[in-house]
């Protein structure tokens, strides 16, 4: 599996950086304009793009903490590397965002309901059910999130998918038939916050700050499932919730002189 994955970067970096013959936009066949295609006008400036990036979820976690490093670092370089090489080669695709996962335990639990097959996706936590951290948790994670700010990746964004197993509705980290909304004790708003804080903080200690921090995930699915059988973590919200949510996290950023921002709304579309 690992020499698979580490094959699979390069084949796609070898797609766009394998032939030595480029084209020359100077090239009078491109002077044509009544050729159908696509015709670039580099002089006009529409946009500027705020950044380029991907996410870790969830396969970078079990590479970080279990792939020898050689490995690592040739996945790293082929993520956050902006080198160029021998014939103007990309050593990487440049990654200027790097999102990673703030974990919610479900890698934790003796029986966290995920299907036999999904085990990949559960998510360690640092928090505690007794209110202690255990900076070991998510260490492969972090692996890749300090290769990431070496390599100059300029933007970290932390996104969440459930509040911890301890603080949910269900004791789980997705929603079971019978759990309404988002899934977090009403009394533990305030908690979750605390959370992502002290998160937040101890990588800020390490030398590593959060640009921003994503703390509901795709919240128009339901994200329902039997125990058992579930996939991934995840739990819906309203937009009251999420209004609710952000109003503690906010305050609590505040008081702890936190300057990560909060991304709202998060969500998707899909496109039939």
């Amino acid at each position: 599996m690992r020499n698979s994955l580490v094959l699979a970067f390069l084949f796609l970096l070898g797609l766009a950086a394998c032939n030595e013959e480029f084209t020359d936009p100077n090239d009078p066949k491109y002077d044509n304009t009544e050729v159908k295609g696509i015709l670039l006008h580099t002089d006009q400036l529409h946009q500027t793009m705020h950044h380029f990036g991907a996410s870790d979820g969830w396969a970078v976690s079990v590479i970080g903490k279990n792939w020898p490093e050689s490995d690592k670092e040739l996945i790293s370089k082929l993520l956050f590397s902006q080198d160029i090489g021998e014939r103007n080669q990309p050593q990487g695709i440049g990654l200027s965002m790097w999102r990673t996962n703030i974990g919610a335990g479900s890698a934790n639990q003796s029986n966290n309901g995920f299907a036999a097959d999904a085990w990949f996706r559960a998510t360690e936590c640092a928090l505690q059910p007794d209110g202690t951290y255990d900076w070991t948790q998510q260490e492969g994670s972090r692996w890749f999130l300090k290769k990431a700010k070496e390599m100059g990746v300029e933007y970290v964004t932390g996104w969440v998918t459930s509040p911890p197993y301890f603080m949910t509705k269900n004791g789980y980290t997705f929603s079971t038939p019978g759990t309404g909304g988002f899934n977090l004790d009403e009394n533990k708003y305030v908690d979750f916050a605390r959370y992502l804080s002290s998160f937040i903080a101890y990588n800020e200690s390490q030398d590593i700050t959060f640009d921003y921090v994503s703390p509901v995930n795709e919240p128009q699915w339901s994200w329902q499932a039997e125990v058992g059988t579930a996939a991934q973590e995840g739990s819906s919200a309203t937009n009251q919730e999420i209004s609710d949510l952000v109003e503690k996290i906010n305050l609590i950023f505040a008081l702890d002189q936190i300057q990560t921002k909060i991304i709202l709304p998060e969500g998707v579309t899909t496109l039939l």
